[in-house]
This record gives structure tokens, C-alpha cells and sequence, in this order.
């Protein structure tokens, strides 16, 4: 099996998972378990990989860039770039608070049964693949 592409959640992981079995490529979603036994854990960027076998490799790379013609992949932010190689392709990635800080976040967010707090803007290069800061 050849990783065909890597998600940050499983919904989109599926979803091509079931256009390619339309189309009638068989593949395998993987994932990291740390992000669903702990949901406050921060999200690690690509947790979720689409695996497909060797064979059908070149018609699942097909069927990819059709999709990536027709729907827009990349989430648009306000003017925000990556500093490092100028892309436009990015994802927004949640905040890591530290210290006494992160403590008081997390019994909130627990004692309210919320999802944690995110205050600052960070982001993820699909191009570069850097965090960064805007």
C-alpha cells in the first residue's frame, strides 16, 4: 500500500475513500488513535492517511486531481500566506497554551464540557508543510 494523501480529520479521509471505491480502487484510512481516545490533545496536522494499492496508484492520483479541479481543497483565510514559500495553501491549526494557562483552559473547558479555547491564529503549509504563526 502507497500513501495517496494525508487529512487532519477523518470525514474528508472517508469521503475520498468512497470516490474512490466508486470508481473502483480499493483503499485504506489510517490514523494516529492519540486524537480520538483524548480530544484535547492538540490536533496533529495529517493524523489521517488514504493508502492505495500499488496497482491503482496512477488512477487514484487521476481521480484526485479531477477533485482537486472541481473542489476547492485549501480553505481560504484572510490574506494569510505562508512566510516561509509564499503559499496560499494552508490550514488553520488550533493554538497550544502552556503553563498555568493551559491548565485553567482545560478544567473550563472540562467543567463546562466545551471544546478548548483557541485565542491565537496558527497555521499549517500543505506546500512546505511549516507551522507558522500569523
Amino acid at each position: 500500500m502507497i500513501t495517496l494523501k494525508t487529512f487532519d480529520n477523518p470525514v474528508d479521509a472517508h469521503l475520498l475513500k468512497t470516490r474512490l471505491e466508486c470508481e473502483g480502487i480499493s483503499s485504506c484510512v489510517f490514523h494516529e488513535p492519540g486524537q480520538a481516545l483524548n480530544p484535547l490533545l492538540p490536533l496533529s496536522p495529517h493524523s489521517y492517511r488514504l493508502d492505495v494499492g500499488a496497482d491503482d496508484l496512477a488512477r487514484a492520483q487521476e481521480v484526485l486531481l479531477e477533485l482537486d479541479h472541481h473542489i476547492p481543497a485549501y480553505a481560504s483565510f484572510e490574506d494569510v500566506v505562508c512566510p516561509h514559500c509564499r503559499s496560499e495553501k494552508i490550514d488553520r491549526l488550533g493554538s497550544r497554551q502552556k503553563g498555568t494557562r493551559a491548565l485553567l483552559l482545560s478544567l473550563f473547558s472540562l467543567s463546562t464540557m466545551s471544546l478548548p479555547m483557541v485565542f491565537e491564529n496558527r497555521y499549517y503549509c500543505n506546500t512546505c508543510n511549516r507551522a507558522f504563526e500569523a
